[in-house]
């Protein structure tokens, strides 16, 4: 395994399984079905004639390039009413060379993030 990887668990759901569950998709395992299960019922509770408030908290950076983030966002925010705010919390790659000795500590720390310039999060 390389530096960063991290070992796969079927136990622990995974956003881009769940995203394939709530497609119909069948790459998935019993974790991700329970956390998809779950999504569909917190909609329930919704007033989708009303903006909705979509908070996207440390999420979107534990997507790496290639499990397809671009899609993500849109997918999610597609649905939403009229008037709605989305707020993105991302890790950011600024292309300052201090930085990136703190990027590759949190990189350490965190295991499977991807940083992001504010032009690939926008």
């Amino acid at each position: 395994m390389g530096e960063g990887d991290v070992p796969f668990d079927p136990s622990r759901p995974h956003v881009s399984r769940v995203y394939d569950y709530l497609l119909g998709g069948k790459n998935n395992f019993a974790a991700d079905r329970a956390v998809g299960d779950q999504i569909p019922a917190i909609r329930a509770h919704l007033d989708w004639n009303q903006p909705i408030g979509l908070l996207l908290r440390g999420i979107v950076h534990y997507i790496l390039d290639s499990d397809g983030p671009v899609g993500l966002v849109p997918a999610l925010t597609a649905g939403l009413p009229p008037g709605s705010y989305v707020f993105i919390h991302h890790l950011l790659d600024t292309g300052d060379p201090a930085a990136a000795r703190l990027q590759a500590q949190m990189l350490k720390g965190l295991g499977r993030v991807q940083f992001r310039t504010l032009a690939q999060v926008g």
